[in-house]
């Protein structure tokens, strides 16, 4: 049995990227789950795994794993969600487990979820919104026409990620093939 690493700043940063990754793709590109082969730990990190933390951290992202399984399966669902988030006047946001607020209004949620809609055949709505017409709709005209720079990016780089996203489109696959998950009727 391999004594724990110590508790030091780098090997909470080393640990937190990976928790990240894993948690994001179910099996990363430069993991390996083998109970055998580094027993006691079940996952085997190859190097390179930093290469794909450092285009995932510092960004306000959709969660690959919700991205591809979840929200996949109803874009239009997910388009209009989205849509009615972007009519409120916020400001920051608060991810459910990453730092926290983030400043950033509709224009950059919509811009995270713009993965959500690639290859739908409808865009999401980025122009005026019914809101414009009530009390905020000065606000929300504003925040869409003032310039953006969030300082963080919006997005992943999903051609720099793509084997970590290989697991994921796996599944993907074969819950489209099994009809496993019944997608809603969309319209």
């Amino acid at each position: 049995m391999k004594d724990p690493a110590p508790d030091t700043p780098d090997v909470r940063r080393k640990g937190w990227g990976r928790t990240v990754l894993f948690s994001q793709f179910l099996q990363p590109e430069k993991v390996e789950a083998s109970i055998v082969k580094d027993w006691p730990a079940l996952l085997a990190w190859e190097e390179g795994w930093e290469k794909s933390w450092e285009r995932v951290k510092d960004r306000l992202f959709v969660s690959p794993v919700v991205q591809v399984l979840v929200f996949s399966q109803a874009p239009n669902t997910v388009m209009k969600w989205v849509n009615s988030v972007c009519e409120w006047p916020f400001q920051q946001i608060v991810p459910a487990h990453f730092k926290a607020p983030v400043k950033a209004g509709p224009r950059e949620f919509r811009e995270a979820f713009n993965v959500c809609f690639e290859g739908t055949k409808n865009a999401p709505d980025q122009q005026a919104s019914k809101s414009d017409d009530g009390p905020f709709g000065w606000l929300n005209q504003f925040l869409r026409s003032s310039p953006s720079n969030p300082g963080y990016k919006i997005g992943l780089p999903a051609d720099e990620l793509a084997g970590d996203f290989e697991t994921l489109r796996s599944f993907e696959r074969i819950i489209s093939a099994t009809g496993f998950v019944k997608s809603p009727k969309e319209g």
